[in-house]
């Protein structure tokens, strides 16, 4: 794809790959070498994949649900068995709604937990032991402003967000000496199709 090359000969897993900020560090990946398996449930990380490839990328899509543990399983296993262990994860995936907090709904709270924070411990725990047996690797977990300073009517996505933040450092700190690096960013609003 392009003639960058920083990541040439490694693989990474975005997970959120679909659209929004997971389509956009997907193909960012590839432009600089990477070959990238793109997790999402929805087709469209059909399209995301098949861009990569199109460009002369090496991609493949995996339906992935990152809130359910052997989900998650297979689907780090289908990856690396299609384009080689990864040494590179981006936790993108993520839903978001908004509501007052005493009308909130405790099955929204769940799923905000479930793929906003579940999901990062999920994918990094079934990355790691690869990443250890190969010389060592990278995290980047996506939190959110939100989960750094709290918002009226995202109280489950701030709750979920922060989380992130605090599941980044402990990974951090715990695999520091061992050659995993660990970080998360924040970013605040982006026009991407969940939050259009």
């Amino acid at each position: 794809m392009g003639s960058a090359g920083r990541f040439d000969g490694r693989t990474a897993i975005v997970t959120g790959a679909a659209s929004g900020i997971g389509r956009a560090t997907a193909l960012r990946f590839a432009s600089e070498g990477a070959s990238v398996a793109c997790l999402d449930l929805a087709d469209a990380v059909h399209d995301t994949a098949a861009t990569i490839r199109d460009a002369g990328g090496s991609a493949v899509a995996v339906a992935v649900d990152v809130s359910d543990e052997a989900s998650v399983a297979a689907g780090v296993e289908a990856a690396a068995t299609e384009l080689g262990t990864a040494t590179i994860l981006a936790n993108v995936a993520g839903v978001l709604r908004f509501a007052i907090t005493h009308e909130a709904s405790v099955p929204d709270f769940d799923l905000m937990i479930a793929v906003n924070l579940k999901g990062p411990f999920l994918m990094s725990r079934a990355t790691i032991p690869s990443m250890l047996a190969n010389g060592g690797g990278v995290i980047t977990n996506v939190a959110s402003s939100a989960g750094m300073f709290g918002q009226a009517f995202m109280v489950h996505y701030c709750a979920a967000k922060g989380g992130v933040v605090q599941l980044t450092r402990s990974l951090a700190w715990e695999y520091l000496k061992r050659d995993i690096r660990v970080n998360a960013i924040a970013p605040g609003g982006v026009a991407t199709p969940m939050t259009n």
